[in-house]
């Protein structure tokens, strides 16, 4: 495991003045393990993410605290995603705009209706791309960078960690390992896979606006033609 080191002065969070505000920084010990690109996942590697996934998942079920933290539902993800998009919507084709509203339109009318089921929303990593774990030899996979932790459905890990999978030949093969593995720890419900596209738009969307740098809007609507690649088989 990774664990935050003490300061000099006591405590473990620093912070520091920025243009937009004070910066909160913390360091941490070196996470066992080393990271893997998604191209580069063998099938074996892709379940153990899924694993640990589920295992965050189950655990933070008995966790409790008296600390606020935010909530990533479809007012986050979209609505206020698209309000940081627009700098670049207002430069992008009417097309391309009616296209990327629509389709935001269109994910927020699935994701108000959804119900997960038991164990389908909680606390969630929100952030499980593969640069933010490591793998280690013995098969264990250590998950850091929880900055985006809160509360919000359990299939958005999933389906955040497999937003790359369609760069490569295997991904088909790749998605179905990581959610083999997840389901060998916590049974997604019917539901929850129904909606795996969906949440995979969701999630592209919000990536579209990350950091301040954002996706293109030509990029961003290919991505949400096919956040993953092909789903025939399933």
């Amino acid at each position: 495991m990774s664990y935050p080191i003490q300061r000099r002065s006591g405590g473990t969070l620093g912070t520091r003045p920025s243009s937009t505000g004070d910066r909160y920084h913390a360091l941490f010990s070196w996470c066992p393990g080393r990271p893997i690109a998604t191209k580069d996942l063998t099938l074996q590697q892709a379940a153990q993410l899924g694993v640990a996934l589920a295992r965050i998942h189950v655990a933070s079920d008995s966790f409790v605290t008296t600390d606020s933290r935010y909530v990533l539902d479809e007012r986050l993800l979209l609505e206020r995603s698209l309000q940081q998009m627009r700098p670049a919507l207002d430069l992008a084709s009417p097309e391309d705009v009616d296209f990327i509203e629509n389709c935001a339109t269109e994910v927020a009318n699935r994701l108000h209706v959804f119900d997960a089921g038991p164990g389908g929303w909680g606390i969630i990593h929100a952030d499980p791309q593969t640069m933010n774990c490591h793998f280690t030899p013995e098969g264990a996979v250590n998950f850091f960078d929880f900055d985006h932790c809160g509360y919000g459905w359990r299939v958005y890990d999933i389906a955040y960690s497999l937003r790359h999978t369609n760069a490569v030949s295997t991904g088909e093969q790749i998605r179905a390992a990581v959610i083999e593995g997840y389901e060998s720890v916590r049974s997604m419900s019917q539901a929850e896979h129904e909606m795996l596209v969906t949440i995979g738009q969701a999630a592209w969307i919000r990536e579209g606006t990350a950091a301040g740098h954002g996706l293109p809007p030509k990029k961003l609507i290919r991505l949400l033609q096919d956040p993953y690649g092909p789903w025939n088989s399933w």
